[in-house]
């Protein structure tokens, strides 16, 4: 049971996408007053599929949907690619190396979106629809109170805005303190097919790679269907509408002949979706009254599967920070630290990747087998690579265990301990001691700390949905 606002406060939720829908459901179940504010008509959710890791899962386990959503997924144990033609494995990630029992769970927007749709129709929250967001004023946290300026009118006033309105964020431009803020040079098209006389397991997030400029992925999201992945650079991802689909189905059974009965069930443009993504680091994701959460905050390229899972985990450890006494500037400073280092491993280790599999270099492609195809023949390396797919990394030597929150996505006992007592800081970084940053150390989430090791967060600056080479 997560703790209780010690102070309930009036709060904006802008964005009704998976980040701010978990937000609205948890700061309500701490009584919060909640107003959810969306740009459509009708809440919907944008893209086809995306894999949830064990750190998203337990989130919503949290919420008590977790159970809800695995009957409508795909259970996947498994993350394997290699490059189109070779026989030498690039990437071979398995979830059991954390924990037999652990695996990601691929599933369609759709199913997680109406997951938690529905939980945040069952809550008393406000919710305003057709009001695109325009702009915020009176964000000085010494005022009265924030307001919210949207198409469909003025909404406030609030004692705090929370922005998960995504990638596409207009307040992050307007309000937010930006250090980064780039495209990513190639983007990918994503649709949904049927696995029915296809040879794809259905528990393999399965890849090819042509060098690093094509990249093919399929993810089963249950119900015999998978999401199909191709990326593509961004300067002609404009150009698809009018795309010659005979073309295109050549060159992908051409690239990968499995891919055949997929491939035939890709008859019109709008069986497959473009998608673009950006780069965004902010200094810090607090402008007063306003808080930038999930990709409004730190979108990033699809390389490592993280997108939803990191917003998620932000809706989580907001409520957590806003349940103590705390004035909201320190709230927010607490939420800040808590959250940076997780968010800033995985904006650069995503960074640091995409080149190698989403880009025109020539060399990459091949330093791809000591970096990536060497460490997957090891029992330590496997074990790491495993950590970073399951969304529990928060630096270079630090995690968290989601088992100290949700017992079901517990890491295996090897996986917090310190290999033969190195005395190495911070290899294992439970949920409790990533909240209790404040001078002391003491904890103020209500969880107990599972590893009995402290660290510190490291890494430095992206994160995305599909899973290591996946999509979004």
């Amino acid at each position: 049971m997560l703790p209780a606002a010690a102070t309930p406060q009036k709060i904006a939720v802008l964005g009704a996408g998976m980040g701010g829908l978990a937000a609205a459901c948890f700061l309500t179940d701490a009584g919060h007053a909640v107003t959810l504010i969306e740009a459509f008509e009708a809440p919907r959710p944008l893209g086809s599929g995306l894999l949830l890791q064990p750190s998203g899962l337990s989130v919503l386990a949290c919420l008590g949907l977790d159970t809800a959503l695995l009957p409508h997924g795909a259970r996947i144990s498994r993350l394997y690619g290699r490059a189109v033609g070779g026989k030498i494995t690039l990437l071979d990630v398995r979830y059991a190396a954390l924990a037999p029992r652990l695996f990601g769970l691929g599933v369609t927007r759709t199913a997680l979106f109406e997951t938690l749709y529905t939980a945040a129709q069952a809550r008393p929250i406000r919710l305003i629809t057709g009001a695109p967001v325009t702009g915020a004023t009176d964000l000085d946290p010494d005022g009265s109170g924030g307001f919210v300026e949207t198409a469909a009118g003025r909404f406030g006033p609030f004692d705090l805005i929370v922005d998960a309105s995504g990638a596409n964020s207009p307040l992050r431009a307007q309000v937010g303190n930006v250090r980064r803020d780039r495209p990513y040079p190639f983007g990918a098209l994503w649709g949904l097919v049927n696995l029915k006389d296809s040879r794809f397991a259905p528990d393999v997030l399965d890849q090819r790679y042509q060098a690093a400029r094509h990249m093919i992925g399929v993810l089963p999201v249950g119900g015999n269907r998978a999401a199909l992945f191709w990326s593509e650079p961004t300067a002609t991802l404009g150009d698809w509408p009018h795309a010659d689909l005979t073309a295109w189905r050549d060159t992908l059974r051409r690239l990968w002949p499995e891919t055949e009965p997929l491939a035939a069930q890709i008859t019109e443009h709008g069986h497959l979706t473009p998608a673009r993504y950006r780069d965004v680091v902010l200094k810090t994701p607090i402008a007063g009254r306003l808080l930038f959460i999930g990709d409004a905050a730190h979108c990033t390229s699809p390389q490592l599967g993280q997108g939803a899972n990191l917003a998620l985990l932000d809706a989580l450890v907001l409520s957590l920070c806003l349940s103590g006494a705390r004035p909201l500037p320190e709230a927010l400073a607490h939420y800040a630290r808590a959250r940076q280092g997780q968010q800033r491993f995985y904006q650069w280790a995503s960074r640091w990747l995409t080149p190698f599999f989403q880009s025109n270099a020539r060399l990459l492609p091949w330093l791809r087998y000591p970096f990536c195809a060497l460490p997957c023949w090891f029992p330590p390396t496997q074990w790491i690579g495993a950590q970073v797919l399951a969304g529990v990394k928060t630096g270079m030597f630090s995690r968290i265990d989601p088992g100290a929150w949700a017992p079901a996505y517990r890491l295996a006992p090897r996986a917090y301990r310190r290999p033969q007592d190195s005395g190495a800081p911070g290899l294992a970084l439970s949920f409790s001691a990533l909240l209790a940053m404040e001078a002391g150390g003491e904890s103020s989430d209500g969880f107990a700390d599972s590893s009995g090791d402290t660290g510190g967060s490291g890494g430095d600056a992206g994160g995305g949905d599909g899973g290591g080479g996946g999509g979004d």
